[in-house]
């Protein structure tokens, strides 16, 4: 896909359980805030783009539980990240962090 951008109004999807945005040309999640109104969010998987950071908001997401940040271009995460308390599964590989 060649996807570069979501949609600002995504976050009106309030009942949307799973989002899978992997493999497109995105570089920001910033038209996912506020996060807190994806309230039913549990799978988001943003793979395979290039993502350059993600923002504070991430942490959120009251019931994520699988979240896919891999082959991105992140070098830090959010200290916000660990707001996450239903979150089961992350992955990071191929990304370029260079601190946790």
């Amino acid at each position: 896909n060649n996807v570069v951008e979501l949609p600002r109004g995504i976050t009106r999807l309030a009942l949307l359980r799973e989002l899978d945005i992997s493999y497109n040309d995105i570089t920001s999640l910033n038209n996912l805030c506020p996060m807190a109104e994806l309230k039913a969010l549990q799978t988001l998987n943003c793979a395979g783009n290039g993502i350059l950071n993600i923002p504070a908001d991430i942490g959120n997401f009251p019931v994520l539980s699988k979240l896919y940040l891999n082959e991105n271009n992140l070098e830090t995460l959010p200290p916000e990240i660990g707001n996450l308390s239903k979150l089961l599964e992350l992955n990071l590989d191929e990304n370029k962090l260079i601190r946790l």
